[in-house]
């Protein structure tokens, strides 16, 4: 599998929910480190992945973007409850 395939993989893996790069690694078969990885580049490269360290847990989740109104529209994220 090359790069840019493991990096669309984890992409299509992300949800609205927050999620480890274990439970992503155990849900599409691969190993945690190359999961965190791939989150780490697309963390950089995409818009719409959000990350908070909580404890010594990375979560990640997808936020979904409403270009009707040119905002971000959070949906399902408790990103608030941890400003």
């Amino acid at each position: 599998m090359s790069y840019e395939e493991t990096l669309e993989k984890v992409y299509n893996a992300l949800t609205f929910e927050p999620q480890t790069p274990n439970e992503i690694a155990e849900k599409i078969d691969l190993n945690q480190h190359t999961v965190q990885v791939a989150l780490l580049e697309l963390m950089n490269t995409e818009k719409n992945i959000r990350w908070k360290k909580v404890g010594m847990y990375r979560l990640f989740w997808q936020i979904k973007w409403d270009l009707s109104y040119k905002k971000i529209q959070r949906w399902k994220t408790f990103e608030h409850t941890f400003e």
